[in-house]
């Protein structure tokens, strides 16, 4: 089911105004239409409790590096990787994060929760992302990221090209 007008829009506003804005590096007007629309009629909304039990290892994941972080554990640990968008401080932000056993699991936000943590105290838990597969993460990936998940690039945009090919 695609996702509700009002809440792409908003994505949509949060991207072009915001600090990701021209992350994406369309190629023309035409495949950024036709991304937005692919987003919506693909993408998941999940939310999350914030309530990791199942810590994968000791590492530490940075902020502002989720792409790797999520991709890292996604490999290493056979979970789902989403990417996408997450609701913090009133706008929609770019972001990656997993997804296993029926729970949205983001452990960037967890292990910097001063970072990403709301007015109210709260934190993100409203989150909009397409999941893509583990082998498209590793036929993608020259670097073995499980040990140098420093400064990986986002993947949605190459997803996205890879599904109308």
């Amino acid at each position: 089911m695609p996702l509700n007008p009002e809440l792409l829009s908003d994505i949509i506003y949060s991207y072009t105004s915001g600090g990701d804005s021209g992350s994406f590096n369309f190629e023309s007007t035409q495949e950024q239409n036709d991304f937005w629309e692919w987003f919506s009629e693909n993408a998941e909304e999940l939310t999350s409790n914030n309530n990791l039990n199942d810590l994968v290892d000791d590492n530490t994941y940075y902020a502002g590096n989720c792409y790797g972080n999520s991709q890292a554990i996604a490999l290493k640990h056979s979970k789902s990787y989403y990417e996408g968008f997450v609701l913090s401080k009133g706008f929609y932000i770019r972001h990656g994060f997993n997804f296993s056993d029926g729970n949205l699991q983001d452990f960037t936000i967890h292990y910097n929760k001063d970072n990403f943590r709301e007015d109210n105290g709260h934190l993100p838990n409203h989150y909009v992302g397409i999941r893509i597969p583990n082998n498209f993460i590793s036929d993608n990936r020259n670097a073995d990221i499980t040990t140098n998940y420093l400064n990986i690039d986002p993947l949605l945009l190459n997803y996205y090209r890879s599904t109308i090919d």
